[in-house]
């Protein structure tokens, strides 16, 4: 339901989100996003979507709170920041920024303040099949500080992505797109189902495409059947 509501809110015709979400459910992302019960990994970067939508359109303070909200469901949702240089000025997308971080510590302060707060403790072992594993070997220890790396690496790849093609609403998907890739090829571990994000931002990408083909083939079928509804 979240990729049609995206879907409309990026102004797709009722046919075409019908043909992206029956493609959803034949490529599997709904039965594995359920099954496996990790929907979080298709979820949070349809938020960015939106996220993305409204920074563009000059809603940066709720896009912020989006983002932020996003990372309620897996904390790498605070990678979306890169989506609110989709905004139309650098300052109003750091005014997000803050809203984003605000929104984050409101939603860990109960855990600090109440009790025991070791988050940053934990590390990750690196296992066999990722890229990291090829360099440093299965079994080897990713600390925060390797966490922080790989963020960077993948928000600066986003934001690379916001500025060259700001002016293109394709940004929407590719900037968040660059993103989860970025962060997914430099994990530590790997399983079956963080792949629900890259699934969920290319259906993104192709329900944009098939808006676009009337316009681009007007006089086709797939023009008359995907075209605007009246």
């Amino acid at each position: 339901m979240l990729l049609l509501f995206v879907l409309g809110r990026l102004g797709l015709s009722d046919r075409a989100r019908v043909a992206v979400g029956l493609l959803a459910v034949a490529a599997g992302v709904t039965h594995i996003a359920f099954v496996y019960g990790h929907p979080a990994e298709a979820i949070v970067p349809l938020l960015w979507v939106l996220a993305g939508l409204w920074a563009r359109d000059g809603r940066v303070l709720s896009a912020g709170a989006l983002v932020g909200l996003s990372a309620g469901f897996e904390l790498w949702g605070v990678l979306g920041v890169a989506v609110l240089l989709l905004a139309p000025r650098l300052t109003r997308a750091l005014a997000g920024a803050c809203v984003q971080a605000a929104v984050v510590a409101v939603m860990l302060a109960p855990f600090a303040l109440a009790g025991t707060f070791r988050m940053f403790d934990h590390q990750w072992q690196v296992t066999s099949g990722t890229l990291v594993g090829l360099v440093v070997g299965p079994g080897a220890h990713f600390g925060w500080s390797l966490r922080l790396a790989q963020a960077s690496l993948a928000i600066g790849a986003g934001a690379a992505l916001a500025f060259a093609l700001r002016r293109s609403v394709h940004s929407l998907w590719l900037v968040p797109l660059a993103v989860a890739l970025v962060r997914l090829l430099l994990d530590p571990v790997s399983f079956g189902w963080y792949w629900l994000e890259v699934e969920a931002l290319v259906l993104v990408g192709a329900g944009l495409v098939l808006s676009e083909l009337p316009a681009r083939f007007p006089a086709s079928r797939v023009g008359r059947a995907l075209g605007p509804q009246h």
